[in-house]
């Protein structure tokens, strides 16, 4: 029964996450609007053409890494998790078939080390879903300690340069994080091992330079509590407690993510599949005009939330001394610096030379 209401939520989030308009269904295609440019500029002179880019509900390249709080209090949606991953998988891979994942997992330490587990590197990027499937199935309520959590040294080993999660160049990246607890802050590295503290900030700046979005799936809010609550275990080897209510929330925004609150089991995967449809996306425009033809597009760069639409404005310009000629050359949607396959806009650029200068 799970089952069944899981997929028919799945399907409502991926019907919502791919509606253009009242009532539509449909999920936006990658385009380019005008798909064809016809048009005269002088030598010397240029033109512009407000040009729209539509990218699609989810990016060709996404990679999906799904971080669990696996203590105690997490049973039942561990649960919903085993139940629907293979539902997800095939859910997100139909509208972004070359999507891959990523699993692991986070408990806690205490003063003297784990706490039972504090966090677990499963499974890196990969397209086998099955391995990504069997790690999910190895989740285990267990453990826990005091209330906040580890996650914040999970992010910060996510994150960190040397690419431990196996994020690909040119992807969308996501961590998709659920939990019922906020994350200590600062974890010291008198209890880590590393040579630098783990802070809210800290790994925040970390996530945005990776280009990774935090997308916040909090049980009944417990991301945002006060992370100073309840946190006795990491005395005396670390420092007093310290953040501060909303850290979920402000993470989220801070890196481009989404923090979603539920309260049911059942509404885990289609709030995780929603999320993962909001991931942003980096556009771009190139073409291959020749000169003496130039083509600029401003700005360089828009980010936007995939499924959305980039505006630029194109602008073709004639060098003062070309000749008279026609061009035919063409312009390409780039997202994340790789072009989108078969989304090209035609341009017929003629060029009318300046009439020569009468010298008498």
């Amino acid at each position: 029964m799970v089952v069944a209401i899981a997929g028919a939520l799945i399907a409502a989030a991926i019907a919502v996450a791919g509606t253009s308009g009242a009532g539509a269904q449909v999920a936006p295609e990658a385009s380019l609007s005008p798909a064809a440019v016809s048009l005269t500029v002088s030598a010397g002179g240029s033109a512009d053409v407000a040009k729209t880019a539509q990218t699609p509900v989810l990016p060709a390249a996404l990679d999906v890494y799904l971080l669990a709080d696996s203590t105690g209090s997490m049973g039942s949606y561990l649960e919903a998790a085993h139940l629907s991953s293979e539902e997800l998988f095939a859910q997100v891979t139909a509208l972004s078939p070359g999507a891959e994942f990523g699993v692991g997992q986070y408990q806690d330490f205490t003063s003297e080390g784990p706490c039972d587990l504090t966090f677990q590197n499963q499974t890196p990027i990969t397209p086998d879903t099955t391995a990504v499937d069997e790690a999910i199935n190895a989740w285990t309520p267990d453990g826990g300690c005091d209330t906040p959590e580890s996650q914040l040294y999970a992010l910060d080993r996510l994150a960190d340069p040397s690419n431990p999660a196996g994020f690909r160049a040119g992807s969308s990246k996501a961590i998709v994080i659920f939990g019922d607890a906020p994350g200590h802050d600062p974890i010291c590295a008198a209890l880590t091992g590393l040579d630098h503290d783990i802070t809210e900030a800290s790994v925040t700046a970390k996530l945005q330079s990776a280009g990774i979005n935090l997308i916040v799936v909090s049980i009944d809010g417990g991301m945002d509590q006060d992370p100073t609550a309840g946190a006795d275990d990491y005395q005396p080897t670390c420092p007093s407690a310290g953040g501060s209510a909303g850290q979920g929330t402000r993470m989220a925004t801070a890196t481009g993510g989404t923090y979603t609150t539920i309260n049911d089991a059942e509404q885990l995967i289609p709030a995780v599949l929603a999320a993962v449809a909001a991931v942003t996306v980096e556009v771009s425009l190139e073409s291959d005009c020749p000169e003496p033809l130039q083509v600029s597009f401003a700005p360089a760069t828009r980010t936007v939330t995939s499924g959305g639409v980039a505006e630029f404005t194109e602008t073709f310009a004639a060098a003062s001394d070309a000749a008279s000629m026609d061009i035919i050359c063409s312009t390409y949607l780039v997202i994340n610096g790789v072009p989108v396959p078969g989304v090209i806009e035609v341009n017929e650029i003629t060029i009318e030379a300046q009439a020569p200068a009468y010298t008498g």
